[in-house]
C-alpha cells in the first residue's frame, strides 16, 4: 500500500473509533436519532476501510478523475491577450464562498473542540462514580451516575473476560451481568461509564470495533480502588 493510502486508512480508523464513542456517548444521553445516523457514518467508514485496506493502488474511479480534471480546467486563468474577459466566473464565486465559510466552521470547530477536550472528566458523589460529559446536539454538559455497587461487579467481570482470552472483547460481552437494574442487567449507560473511566485512567484501551483491553489484569483491581480513594 502506497504511503498516502496507509495514511488516509489511519484517518479512517481513527474517525471510525471516534464515531463509536460518539455512539457511546449517544447511548448514554438517549439521542437514538443521533444514533442511528452515526451508524450509518460508522457502515459508510467501515466501507471506505475495507475498500483502501484492500486497494493497495489507485483509488480514484473514473469518475473521480473527470471531476478533478472539470474542477481544475474551471480554474485556469482567464487569457486576457486573446479579449476574454476577466470577469470572475460563477464557479471562482462559489469556491471563494465556499472557503470563507470553511474558515468559520474551521474556527467554529476549532472553539468546539477546545471545549469538548475538557470532558468526560469524573468526580465521587457519596458512593457514586459521576461522569460529566459534553452533549455535542445540546452544546451543554450533562451528568451520569452510576453507583460503587455496579462499578465493582463491571470491573470483576472485565478481569474475568481478561483473564481467560487475551484478545480484546465488545462491551456486550460485559452485559447481561449483575443486578442493578432490578432485572438482572446492568445498565447500558452504566457500562459506558465505567469504560470511560476505566480509559481515563489508562487501565484499559480500545482498539475500534475490535473492542477492549485490559492493561494489567493483576492489578487492576487494586489501581481501581485507589483511584476511586483519589476522586473528590
Amino acid at each position: 500500500m502506497r504511503r498516502a493510502l496507509a495514511q488516509a486508512l489511519t484517518v479512517i480508523q481513527k474517525a471510525e473509533s471516534d464515531i463509536q464513542s460518539l455512539m457511546a456517548s449517544a447511548v448514554e444521553e438517549r439521542a437514538y436519532e443521533d444514533l442511528s445516523q452515526l451508524a450509518r457514518m460508522a457502515e459508510q467508514l467501515s466501507a471506505i476501510e475495507s475498500t483502501l485496506d484492500g486497494s493497495g493502488g489507485d483509488s480514484k474511479t473514473a469518475a473521480d478523475r473527470s471531476v478533478v480534471e472539470q474542477e481544475a480546467s474551471e480554474s485556469v486563468p482567464v487569457d486576457e491577450s486573446q479579449g476574454l474577459s476577466s470577469k470572475p466566473s460563477t464557479t471562482e464565486f462559489k469556491k471563494k464562498a465556499a472557503s470563507k465559510r470553511g474558515r468559520k466552521e474551521a474556527s467554529a470547530g476549532r472553539k468546539s473542540r477546545a471545549k469538548r477536550s475538557k470532558y468526560p472528566c469524573f468526580k465521587r458523589d457519596g458512593d457514586a462514580l459521576v461522569k460529566i460529559g459534553y452533549s455535542q446536539t445540546k452544546g451543554s454538559t450533562y451528568e451520569h451516575r452510576s453507583p460503587k455497587g455496579a462499578i465493582d461487579t463491571i470491573v470483576t467481570r472485565v478481569i474475568q473476560i481478561s483473564n481467560q482470552d487475551k484478545r480484546p472483547f465488545s462491551a456486550e460481552a460485559l452485559s447481561g451481568r449483575g443486578s442493578h437494574d432490578g432485572e438482572g442487567q446492568i445498565l447500558s449507560y452504566q457500562l459506558y461509564l465505567c469504560l470511560a473511566w476505566l480509559k481515563s485512567l489508562g487501565l484499559m484501551r480500545q482498539h475500534g470495533r475490535k473492542g477492549y483491553s485490559v492493561v494489567a489484569p493483576d492489578s487492576m483491581e487494586a489501581d481501581v480502588e485507589k483511584a476511586w480513594s483519589d476522586l473528590a
